[in-house]
């Protein structure tokens, strides 16, 4: 059986971050998180991020596939970032502590 992409599931994921992308561009310009730390203003980079891994890793499951997933199932897709070989990395939120002069310690 040859797979074939899921575009539903990619393109609901995608919009989903798309909007989240657009509340949060509105709520910083409004200066909403201005007085927020590190975990605060995560949240909403999480939810956005957690969206596109969501898009990546659903492109050949079945409508079905995806249904049938365990709520662990379901972490793992949100929570495993796909790395393209474009040497990404992971950082704590507040690290390191030059992109981040705010929090850096004195």
């Amino acid at each position: 059986m040859t797979r074939t992409m899921n575009r539903f599931a990619m393109s609901l994921a995608l919009s989903d971050a798309e909007v989240a992308i657009s509340d949060l561009r509105r709520e910083i310009k409004e200066g909403q998180h201005d007085s927020d730390g590190c975990m605060a203003l995560g949240v909403p980079f999480q939810y956005v991020l957690w969206q596109l891994c969501i898009a990546w890793h659903s492109r050949w499951l079945t409508d079905d596939e995806l249904n049938k997933m365990s709520q662990a199932e379901n972490d793992l897709l949100r929570d495993s970032i796909p790395n393209w070989g474009l040497s990404f990395q992971l950082v704590d939120i507040d690290q390191p502590d030059m992109f981040n002069p705010r929090d850096a310690p004195a």
